[in-house]
């Protein structure tokens, strides 16, 4: 290789921080710093995705389980929706439209009666699918895959939040420490220039 190829090559080369002579400690700790806490956020982002799949797998088994126990039954109202009175908060917040009903629905031949969600002025005989526990008792139906998805989603994101929150809040803090030691060593520096410029 020819000297031009050699100075070529020392000139395109990046300068690290460690192989300036020019970049004073504080700099170096600073920089270090920042590599630290990048490093230790890319080292939780595996982390948080295997949490999350955690919980989704235990959602899902949770779901299943309850879902053994439930049952999906055919409610028919017993009289007539009521009106809607909808009101200017009503509109303004998207409140619901359905009403509470009343109406019955048969598990294991006996008869249950209870409420079901009904649009406003729905007339009785109208039927609705309602899940039911192994009593008969109207219970919420289990969450379905997209929720167990969307909640173990969330609880991924949540822990990645939580560990960049941290982070640079602790890198904030040793930044402002770096910057005040600098001032303190620029300082430093002027009063030992202007003391030997006397």
């Amino acid at each position: 290789m020819s000297d031009m190829q050699k100075r070529r090559n020392r000139q395109t080369r990046p300068v690290h921080v460690a192989d300036n002579p020019l970049v004073r400690p504080v700099d170096r700790a600073e920089a270090r710093l920042h590599r630290t806490t990048l490093t230790v956020f890319l080292l939780i982002v595996p982390f948080a995705v295997v949490l999350g799949v955690f919980g989704y797998g235990q959602l899902a088994r949770s779901a299943d389980a309850a879902a053994v126990s439930l049952h999906t039954v055919e409610a028919t109202t017993t009289a007539d929706a009521p009106s809607a009175t909808t009101t200017g908060a009503d509109v303004t917040s998207g409140a619901s439209s359905s009403l509470a009903t009343p109406a019955t629905w048969t598990l294991d031949g006996r008869e249950h009666e209870g409420t079901v969600a009904m649009p406003p002025r729905t007339p009785a005989g109208a039927t609705v699918s309602i899940t039911v526990d192994a009593a008969g008792n109207r219970v919420a139906p289990p969450p379905s895959n997209a929720d167990n998805v969307v909640a173990g989603a969330f609880l991924t994101v949540l822990v990645l939040a939580a560990a960049g929150v941290v982070l640079l809040t602790i890198r904030g803090a040793a930044t402002r420490r770096y910057a005040d030691l600098r001032d303190r060593e620029w300082d430093e520096a002027l009063a030992r220039l202007f003391a030997e410029g006397r």
